[in-house]
């Protein structure tokens, strides 16, 4: 495949996704859509974090859980899925970790991916800590004023080894 051809088919999918995180938005003025997604040997997690004003708001904080709240998760998942495939096709790395933030405001998008192994071992923590600890981010920059967010893989917290502990 061509790379003119992947890269509009790679920008077209995560374009689905912001557009599907728009489509949540309430009456409360959303600035910022926040879009993580994960996939590695065969599993997946996608979720999306909000900032409204100078608070950034996991999605359970922007809406209450309804129907509509899982169609989304759903169409985010399987737009991770379509990644993969298009990565696949193309013979090209699928990433295993996106991040992407958009700003309603400007129409910009700002997007890390990762192609290294997020989760090495059974210890490391899991996808929802990774995702807590980009929110603590987030809303770290908000506090410090800055309305251009960064997007930083910043280190969550590590789960203590229970097996080790247990055996002292």
């Amino acid at each position: 495949m061509d790379s003119r051809v992947f890269e509009d088919r790679f920008m077209e999918i995560q374009t689905d996704m912001i557009e599907a995180g728009l489509e949540l938005s309430t009456e409360e003025q959303i600035s910022k859509v926040c879009i993580y997604g994960y996939s590695e040997n065969g599993c997946s997690f996608a979720n999306a974090l909000f900032v409204i004003g100078d608070r950034v708001c996991s999605l359970g904080h922007v809406r209450k859980l309804d129907d509509e709240t899982w169609a989304f998760l759903d169409v985010i998942g399987d737009d991770l899925l379509r990644l993969e495939r298009l990565c696949k096709e193309s013979d090209r790395p699928c990433p295993t970790e996106l991040r992407l933030i958009y700003d309603v405001e400007t129409g910009t998008l700002n997007a890390n991916y990762q192609y290294e192994r997020i989760r090495t071992s059974i210890n490391d923590p899991g996808v929802e800590a990774i995702l807590d600890a980009w929110e603590e981010d987030i809303q770290k920059q908000l506090d410090e004023g800055k309305t251009d967010l960064e997007i930083h893989v910043s280190e969550p917290k590590k789960k203590k080894n229970w097996l080790k502990w247990w055996k002292k």
